[in-house]
């Protein structure tokens, strides 16, 4: 992961719907921050932080922060997903909703976990019109 930086090539690879919006520049700049290895121990430490069981040192964290989330409850929220995301499921969307009831939900049928590559165009929308009736 950190050698041969294979974690953010195979992202720029696999993580996006339209695969024509990847283009060599595009590709060129996600991969930009992680250009030596010292570059990518963010990559490594950030792989080995995700919390996958109560014993990992990062649980009771993650934990907190999801107990904080109750203070937002009457706040507008905007959730925008890309329902074809391998990594970050509609399974964390629908439980994001939990948290959130009063969320505005854009499911975005064609896009991925490069949300943003594959639908700019409808979140620019999306947001503009979000925080002009929420100001």
């Amino acid at each position: 992961m950190q050698g041969l930086n294979l974690f953010v090539r195979e992202a720029v690879k696999t993580a996006v719907a339209k695969h024509e919006r990847m283009t060599p520049a595009v590709r060129a700049g996600l991969m930009a921050p992680y250009d030596s290895w010292r570059h990518r121990a963010a990559v490594l430490r950030f792989v080995l932080d995700i919390p996958l069981r109560p014993n990992h040192p990062s649980y009771e964290t993650l934990l907190k922060i999801e107990q904080g989330l109750a203070q937002f409850r009457n706040s507008p929220v905007c959730l925008i997903w890309g329902m074809l995301d391998w990594c970050f499921t509609p399974d964390f969307l629908d439980r994001f909703v939990e948290f959130f009831p009063q969320a505005e939900v854009n499911r975005l049928a064609d896009a991925g976990h490069y949300v943003v590559e594959d639908a700019h165009e409808k979140i620019v929308s999306l947001l503009d019109d979000f925080w002009k009736r929420h100001a």
